[in-house]
């Protein structure tokens, strides 16, 4: 659900796998564990970086 519900970028280049929108997707998830409002609305894009920054 969220994965589809978010759009998943790639900063300085870095292009966006499919096991990394998982694992990221998977960390948002694990942010939103005991709320009741956990589809965070206002987060639509999520960027990924290839570095710590």
């Amino acid at each position: 659900m969220v994965m589809a519900q978010k759009e998943f970028y790639g900063k300085d280049g870095l292009k966006v796998t499919d096991e990394m929108v998982v694992l990221a997707a998977s960390a948002l998830v694990q942010l939103t564990f005991g709320l009741e409002g956990y589809f965070l609305p206002r987060f639509y894009k999520i960027y990924l970086y290839p570095t710590i920054f």
